[in-house]
This record gives structure tokens, C-alpha cells and sequence, in this order.
């Protein structure tokens, strides 16, 4: 984990609470709050990436997140989720900044930790900030409609309510020069749209009555343009910035803990609703699920097997092993091809989460057509055992007349009929992948019961 230097007390030096891939900065965390107070006002930035969450945190409270260089490009700035304190604010205030959504270098591998964060804010701070363009509003993904709607629902599954109500408030950039649309009119419809959001969102036996405004506050401001119009974007920050402080002066106590933000963000992390597996590792399970019954169906239909399949019914195939091995390394080969193109299109992050899928559906392939492969297999080592008896037979009979009963006993015990066994099922009776060394036992010990049998039978006579 990262920390920036200098003192945390003092300044406005961040550091990263919970990286890209969900871990908790436990020992950071605790360097970050020791001395602070017992209640801290906490404020929280989510929204889309590139939205200038950044930029606005830092006009606000004097922080120094990392911010985007338009000159470069349109990319991911903030990587998971980053604490600061605001070094000029009374009462002291913490603030986060967490890692935007919709962003372009994980896609549809960030649905998970979009969800998670997102809650996490709800859970931890007083007041959540959703940055949004004003061209936005009214717009389902780019409002964060399904993000709030997910994490709406997992809060009440978890029952995370807090005796203080959390704030929504909705910052609209852009507001106040690039649309026609008066300022109460966009708030209206986001206040209209978070409504029936919460309205269309399953809840318990428990919370069937429970309204918004029983949990929320929501609030809405319109910010002007950041470049084009800088001295009305500067006048209404401030004013945003004694609106956010003046409702965090009558806390009665602080959300922020070490135990209850840690244990907060592990439940969080562990919770099956979010923890949905991403587009793309979904996508992947599924064709590769796809692949692997496809390439099953034609080794079940293949014309050489199946002339194998029915002859090994009836007699030994020489070389039974070596030609099924042949016939499913071709499908299993085709399946690796095929299902290998998953890999290069995805993410590092999800690249040995892809590769497990198509390991594990090369291994459930695999088993499959085991399970076509046993029955012959069965039949071949049976057709060993009796070719193996009738030889045995063929040999003992003929030096039966000047055998004694110890040479009976000790060619009965039956170790170069093992053998021979043994050899002939290494040459025809030889599957990959396959782990049948008990079935070839339980025939082998057949045998050796009908050879002693045999035997018993010549000193009886």
C-alpha cells in the first residue's frame, strides 16, 4: 500500500485506504486516525472516471488527489479507494475519494468493486458526493442508476443503517452553461429519479415501508464549467463547501473506526450480491462451457470411436489406449484453441481468473468423456483378463502330467501371470487423464482367483 509522505495530521497528503483489488490498508489506517477525535465528520466523491471527482475535492477541502492531465487522454487517475484530511477545515474532516466507474481499463471487470466501494461510502461516511455531467442526468449508466439500485439493495440486506442519515448529494457539473435546463429543474429530476430508483428496489419483510427519506437526505447543486466560467465555478464551491460542513457540525459521533471500517469493508467485500463475477469472466464461462459440450458431442459422434466403442464389446482392440488417447487429444486440443482467445482479450487483473475457467472446463471436458471412455475401458481389461486366463490354461494344462504340488502351488501364486497382465494392459489398456489404477486391480485380483481356483481344481482331480 501506498502512503504520501509528510505529516497526516497536519496536511493534506493522502493515503490509500483500499487498493484496486479490495485490500484493506489496516496498518496505514491506523497511522492515518491515531490522535484524530472521536467524532470526524467523513465526506465521500463516487462517479463516473474522468469526472473531475478529483479536481472538485480538492477546491473543496484543500487536498491533493492525483488528478487527470486532459493533454494525455481521458483515463483512470484514482485506483481504488484514497483517505485524506482537509488541512484547513473546522472541525476537522476526513475525506475519500474512490476510484471511478465506468472506466475503460477494467470495463466490465469492475462491476464488483463499483458496487463495493459504492456501499462502503454509504457505510462509512456522513455524506456521499455523486459526481455526475449535467448531459447525464435523466441517462441510466452514466447516473449510476444500476450502481445505486445494486448497492440500495445489498443495504438492506445487510441492514446497514445508520441512526444518523446518510446525504446524498448530487453535484452536476457543467450545469450552468452547457443546457438550456434550469437549475431546479435538474434537480427535480434527480430528486424524481432516486424516488423511483428506491421504489423499484426488493426489500425484506423487515423494511417493507422503510422510505427514502427514513435513511436519506438528497441534495443536489449545479456547478458551473471548471475552465470556462472559473469565477462562478470558484463562488458556488465555496458555497458547497459551507453547505457540506455546516450539516457535519451537529454529529453526535463519528462513523469512522478502525473496527467498524475494517470489519465495514470485509462483510462488504464477502457479500454474494456484489461480489458478481465480472461481463467478461462470465462471458468466458459461459463459451467455454459452450466449447467443451460442442467438442464433447463430436468425440461422442466420432466415426473411428465408435467403430472402437462396439468392437470392444465383443474383443480386445489392440491398441485400444492409443487410439482413443488420439481421438480426444484431437477435441481437447480444438477446445484449447478455441477457449485461448478469452486469455488475450481480457484484463491483466482477470487473466488467471479467465485462465481457472478454462482450466476448469478443460478438466470437466476431460471427466466427460472419461465417463464415454469407461464402459470400453471396462470391456478391454475384461477381454485382458480372459485372453490372459485362456493362456495360462493353454500352458498349465499342458505341464500338468509331471507337475508336482509344490509346482502347482508356485505357478498358481500367479507372478508372471501378473505380469503378463500387467504388460498387456500398459499396451492396450492405457488412458490419459484417466486414474483407473482400482478398476485394473479389482480385474487383476479376479484373475489371480481364477488362476488359484484353476489350480486347486488340477490337485483335487
Amino acid at each position: 500500500m501506498a502512503t504520501r509522505p509528510n505529516s497526516l495530521q497536519k496536511n493534506s497528503h493522502s493515503t490509500e485506504l483500499i487498493n484496486g483489488d479490495g485490500d484493506f490498508n489496516e496498518s496505514g489506517f491506523v497511522d492515518f486516525i491515531r490522535g484524530a477525535a472521536a467524532s470526524i465528520p467523513v465526506i465521500a466523491i463516487v462517479g463516473p472516471q474522468s469526472s473531475g471527482k478529483s479536481t472538485l475535492m480538492n477546491n473543496l477541502f484543500g487536498t491533493n488527489f492525483g488528478v487527470m492531465n486532459a493533454q494525455t487522454g481521458r483515463s483512470k487517475t484514482t485506483n481504488g479507494i484514497w483517505i485524506a484530511k482537509a488541512p484547513h477545515i473546522e472541525p476537522l474532516t476526513i475525506v475519500l475519494d474512490f476510484e471511478g466507474t465506468d472506466g475503460r481499463e477494467k470495463g466490465e471487470d469492475d462491476t464488483a468493486f463499483e458496487k463495493q466501494s459504492a456501499l462502503f461510502a454509504i457505510a462509512i461516511a456522513h455524506t456521499v458526493i455523486i459526481n455526475m455531467w449535467c448531459t447525464d442526468v435523466g441517462r441510466n449508466h452514466a447516473a449510476n442508476r444500476p450502481l445505486l439500485k445494486a448497492v440500495f439493495e445489498a443495504m438492506l440486506s445487510l441492514s446497514m443503517f445508520s441512526p444518523q442519515k446518510t446525504t446524498l448529494h448530487f453535484v452536476v457539473r457543467d450545469g450552468n452553461n452547457k443546457t438550456g435546463t434550469p437549475s431546479k429543474e435538474l434537480e427535480r429530476n434527480l430528486k424524481e429519479d432516486i424516488e423511483k430508483i428506491w421504489e423499484e428496489t426488493p426489500k425484506p419483510p423487515g423494511n417493507k415501508g422503510t422510505l427514502l427519506t427514513d435513511i436519506f437526505n438528497v441534495e443536489v447543486t449545479v456547478l458551473s464549467h471548471y475552465e470556462f466560467m472559473r469565477d462562478e465555478f470558484d463562488k458556488e464551491v465555496a458555497q458547497l463547501q459551507k453547505q457540506l460542513i455546516s450539516h457535519n457540525l451537529d454529529l453526535s459521533k463519528s462513523k469512522l473506526s478502525l473496527s467498524s471500517a475494517k470489519k465495514m469493508w470485509d462483510n462488504i467485500k464477502n457479500h454474494n450480491d456484489l461480489n458478481v463475477p465480472p461481463y467478461r469472466l462470465m462471458f468466458a464461462t459461459t463459451r467455454c462451457d459452450e466449447i467443451a459440450t460442442e467438442k464433447l458431442e463430436l468425440f461422442k459422434s466420432n466415426q473411428a470411436w465408435l467403430e472402437i466403442e462396439e468392437k470392444a464389446k465383443t474383443q480386445l482392440v489392440e491398441d485400444f489406449g492409443a487410439k482413443t488417447n488420439s481421438i480426444l487429444a484431437k477435441y481437447l486440443y480444438e477446445y484449447d484453441l478455441e477457449s485461448k482467445n478469452f486469455e488475450s482479450r481480457t484484463t491483466n487483473r482477470r487473466f488467471d481468473e479467465v485462465q481457472n475457467v478454462r482450466t476448469s472446463k478443460r478438466q470437466d471436458m476431460t471427466l466427460k468423456a472419461l465417463k464415454m471412455v469407461y464402459p470400453a475401458y471396462m470391456n478391454t481389461l475384461d477381454h485382458i483378463r480372459s485372453e490372459t486366463l485362456r493362456s495360462f490354461k493353454t500352458q498349465f494344462n499342458l505341464q500338468k502330467p509331471s507337475m508336482s504340488e509344490f509346482e502347482t502351488y508356485k505357478i498358481c501364486r500367479g507372478s508372471s501371470i501378473v505380469e503378463q497382465f500387467n504388460q498387456q494392459c500398459s499396451a492396450y489398456a492405457t488412458i490419459e487423464h484417466a486414474k483407473w489404477e482400482d478398476e485394473a486391480s479389482t480385474v487383476r485380483e479376479q484373475l489371480l482367483r481364477e488362476i488359484k481356483e484353476h489350480g486347486l481344481n488340477h490337485l483335487r482331480a
